[in-house]
């Protein structure tokens, strides 16, 4: 695990035995948890409960994770003193908290996306970086919004930012990122079932998914007119449709709002692979396999039986002194871009 390193408030941790890093892409926040012996009475200050110091996490040069030490633990046997310590990335807070009482009222006149994110973050020292390739849709203004009481902060942010396709992740630098997905990068590695100490899985599940997905615009104060848009999933052959309300923006934005539905449903298909080959090399660098990169498989026995690109969203690292094992999640990349996918299946 000498790869691996982890600092405390700016002092670096080297005595651990285990750890556990997930990294998250369709998140805001990433988590990651260590444990190791303490020491030295230096080592005993960064596991002082409630400290929520600052943790960055490292993989030789390269950075993982900026987050907060939420959760610790320590136990003492024969002497000896062991610590645990886990959390999230500083984003991972507004999963947590909702609108402060200083940030009052809820209702949001005139403002675009990035303008409401911007104000509700700021409190928290957190920055907002917005991708060229949504600049756009981020700062079109809503006529009204509003946040329900008791709802976290996140899940207003990103309600809102899904009915305009943007897609809301973080960096490992800790900042709140607004983005959409780049489908034609080009793939880092190539997955095989036969490769030695790798586990493929493929899980569908039909029962949440539909032939035809429906959505409604209301007329309001603000739009005097209904919209309606339908999208038609070529992967389901059975007759099974539904229904969905708009519940904010225009009439220009039903159809972002329909495939950001039909983009969710294609969740249902989920791929798992489970290795110890999570560094791929081109032959002039090595790829250590994270989210937000393509990867390619080919597993006949899930009926994958052509190579198929698919988007790694989450990669869960787990380590202790024999090595490290990594589960990659992935799922079709047309789950960010809400466009129909071929039948990977067929």
């Amino acid at each position: 695990m000498s790869e691996l390193s982890l600092k405390i408030s700016g002092k670096r941790f080297d005595f651990f035995d285990k750890f556990d890093v997930t990294l998250m892409y369709n998140s805001i926040a990433s988590t990651f948890s260590f444990e190791g012996l303490i020491l030295t009475d230096d080592q005993k200050q960064l596991f002082r409960p409630l400290s929520y110091h600052d943790v960055q996490v490292y993989f030789g040069d390269d950075l993982f994770l900026t987050g907060i030490g939420l959760n610790i633990s320590t136990s003492i046997e024969n002497a000896l003193t062991l610590g645990n310590i886990s959390g999230y990335s500083k984003t991972g807070v507004l999963e947590d908290c909702e609108i402060p009482l200083s940030l009052y009222p809820l209702q949001s006149d005139n403002l675009s996306l990035s303008e409401i994110t911007e104000k509700l973050i700021k409190p928290f020292g957190i920055k907002l970086i917005t991708d060229q390739s949504v600049i756009t849709s981020a700062s079109k203004k809503y006529p009204k919004t509003t946040s329900e009481h008791e709802q976290k902060i996140k899940d207003y942010i990103t309600t809102l930012a899904g009915q305009r396709n943007i897609i809301v992740t973080h960096n490992n630098e800790g900042n709140l990122i607004f983005t959409s997905l780049n489908v034609n990068s080009p793939s880092v590695a190539v997955y095989d079932e036969g490769m030695p100490s790798t586990r493929i899985s493929v899980t569908t599940n039909g029962q949440g998914m539909h032939s035809q997905i429906s959505v409604i615009k209301q007329a309001t104060i603000e739009v005097d007119t209904t919209g309606e848009q339908t999208i038609t999933n070529n992967l389901i052959s059975k007759y099974r449709p539904i229904v969905r309300n708009q519940t904010s923006g225009d009439n220009n934005d039903t159809i972002s709002t329909a495939e950001m539905i039909f983009a969710s449903e294609l969740r249902n298909i989920t791929l798992q692979i489970e290795t110890d080959r999570w560094k791929w090399s081109d032959g002039k660098k090595e790829t250590i396999i994270k989210p937000n990169m393509i990867i390619e498989v080919i597993s006949p026995s899930n009926f994958i039986n052509n190579r198929t690109r698919f988007f790694v969203e989450k990669v869960n690292y787990k380590g202790d002194n024999t090595g490290i094992i990594a589960t990659i999640d992935c799922v079709l990349p047309e789950c960010y871009t809400g466009k129909q996918p071929k039948n990977i299946f067929a």
